[in-house]
């Protein structure tokens, strides 16, 4: 099993195509690259199904304009969140993926764990604390990134409040 974690910008990879085997039903398929910044959402809109055509369905998510100050980084931006209560949040994808990628923004360290259609975790990345942030300074944007072979689901999940500015995934 290959692993790599990492911490970098995200590529732009609208458009490109990669030729991936779907190991549910062993037929190659071509998956198209994703890449999702949530700008076609509408603010308490419960993140679903949108875009399910892409090949990711997102699980306990709801899209907002965030009120806390410290979470806008451009006015009347939409980010994804996970519902009330809720710490967690997955992102189901069809095809199976080689790379996830994700921007967030959050007051501790976010986590995002990759796994397999049978629920084995695969691989697991997390951002970097902002303990250097001054009280009412708005909280900076951190890129992770996992690439591991069959990537059937992601958990993006933190000890407090975090947001998901854009999803992308690929191979």
């Amino acid at each position: 099993m290959s692993c790599h974690n990492r911490i970098s910008p995200l590529p732009q990879i609208r458009g490109e195509a990669d030729s991936v085997v779907d190991i549910s039903t062993r037929q190659a398929r071509v998956a198209q690259d994703i890449e999702i910044d949530f700008a076609t959402l509408q603010p308490f809109e419960r993140v679903t199904t949108q875009y399910a055509a892409l090949g990711a369905v997102f699980e306990q998510a709801i899209a907002i304009v965030p009120s806390n100050p410290i979470f806008r980084h451009a006015p009347d931006a939409l980010v994804v969140m996970p519902l009330t209560h809720h710490k967690y949040l997955y992102i189901h994808l069809t095809p199976f993926r080689k790379k996830v990628e994700i921007t967030v923004c959050g007051a501790k360290p976010v986590a995002m764990t990759a796994y397999d259609r049978e629920g084995n975790i695969l691989c697991h990345t997390c951002s970097l604390a902002c303990s250097d942030r001054q009280p009412e300074a708005v909280l900076s944007s951190q890129h992770l990134a996992i690439l591991a072979t069959g990537i059937a689901k992601v958990m993006v999940h933190s000890q407090a409040p975090f947001s998901i500015e854009r999803f992308g995934a690929g191979g």
